[in-house]
């Protein structure tokens, strides 16, 4: 594959992607999830 052209023109590339039936814009993000931290054993200070 090559690069053969870069649309830059908003109007265009909304047309395209109309004519293509794709949505002119990128789906919404999920909020990030908090990663659950397991419990690690630790040495007794002694």
């Amino acid at each position: 594959m090559r690069v053969i052209a870069a649309i830059e023109d908003p109007r265009a590339i909304r047309a395209i992607l109309d004519c293509l039936d794709l949505p002119a814009r990128a789906p919404p993000t999920a909020k990030a999830r908090p990663i659950e931290q397991p419990d690690l054993p630790f040495p007794d200070d002694a």
